[in-house]
């Protein structure tokens, strides 16, 4: 079992099929091993117009992960310092 609690872009389109076939939640979670209030909450969070659409959660997904930058401390002194380094 992934304990990351993250949906793999694989596991998206397995969930989206298996609920266009009418899979429960439950059998869901139990084909493809994860805990159940991951794939409730995957589904819960990306239910748009009434139905779990994997590639547009794939694309906000994408979109999310370019846009998180880690700004710590070193990397803030660096860009403020940027023409000391080169003097």
């Amino acid at each position: 079992m992934n304990n990351s609690g993250k949906t793999t872009p694989d596991e998206r389109c397995c969930i989206v099929n298996l609920l266009d076939l009418g899979w429960s939640i439950r059998k869901i979670v139990k084909y493809i091993n994860r805990n159940d209030y991951t794939i409730s909450r995957e589904v819960r969070r990306n239910f748009i117009n009434g139905k779990y659409l994997t590639h547009i959660v794939n694309e906000i997904y994408k979109n999310n992960k370019m846009n998180c930058v880690s700004e710590g401390k070193l990397y803030n002194y660096e860009v403020k310092n940027i023409d000391n380094l080169f003097c």
